[in-house]
């Protein structure tokens, strides 16, 4: 077998084994920060928050029922504003898209293997 057909292999297997962990739950309700985040985030829902994204922390239960913890993470947070614009709500795009990101860091970890 030649070797770039051996990683090809190796990659639709990946793929697989991770569809298979990982789609039964892709029509599955929004749960833990999923809520927060995603759902009623001031920042995902407009333009503006995109800005604010890079520009401070975020607290991390942005609700009525804030813990007071704070994170830095602008570019998980960027990959969801984006999404989010796209899909709004909708959570099968939104878990395809984590799965996407997922896969291909996984991908470029065996790469620097």
């Amino acid at each position: 077998m030649k070797p770039a057909l051996g990683w090809l292999v190796f990659f639709a297997g990946v793929m697989l084994l991770s569809a298979i962990a990982y789609f039964p739950n892709f029509d599955g309700p929004f749960i833990s920060d999923d809520i927060d985040f995603v759902q009623i985030h001031p920042y995902l829902n407009s333009w503006n928050g995109l800005k604010e994204i890079w520009r401070e922390p975020l607290d991390y239960n942005h609700s009525p029922n804030s813990t007071g913890v704070y994170f830095f993470r602008p570019v998980t947070m960027t990959t969801l504003w984006l999404q989010k614009q796209i899909t709004g709500n909708s959570i099968i795009p939104l878990r395809l898209g984590n799965w996407s990101i997922h896969l291909i860091n996984a991908i470029l970890v065996v790469f620097l293997l």
